[in-house]
């Protein structure tokens, strides 16, 4: 399945942020199995911070450890979200604290837990795409 937004006419952009390099480029190479949208990859939640902060309306969709060294994935997505609150934001971790459920009351567009298999990571980005509120936390959200 190939996920092509219509809206603008403007290439999407994806952002995806591990510090492990494996996880990274596996993210990578798997969302661009389902979409065709500009996907910029980060190590270091400062580096993706930083490039956010230069075009913070930029970026569609962020994909996005929750446990990194220096800044945790909740603490980057609470930033960029500061910045875009109708950004929709994907966790992908090994860690139970976050739950799918807590994830999306808080709203973001889920938690994808480690290890996943590639049909798993490929409905949860093409479901997040085509969720109209994911991005909003519920007191934002339009009823």
């Amino acid at each position: 399945m190939l996920y092509r937004p219509v809206t603008t006419g403007k290439r999407a952009r994806w952002m995806i942020v591990d510090d492990d390099w494996g996880v990274l480029t596996l993210l990578q190479k798997l969302a661009t199995r389902v979409t065709d949208a500009e996907i910029e990859c980060f190590r270091a939640a400062q580096d993706a911070l930083a490039a956010f902060e230069a075009q913070p309306n930029a970026f569609s969709l962020v994909l996005t450890d929750l446990d990194m060294p220096e800044m945790t994935g909740l603490q980057l997505c609470a930033l960029l979200r500061a910045m875009s609150p109708k950004l929709k934001v994907l966790f992908v971790t090994a860690n139970e604290s976050l739950s799918g459920e807590a994830a999306l009351h808080k709203g973001f567009c889920g938690v994808i837990r480690k290890p996943f298999s590639i049909t798993e990571l490929e409905s949860a980005l093409v479901a997040a795409m085509e969720k109209k509120n994911c991005g909003l936390s519920p007191a934002l959200a339009p009823a």
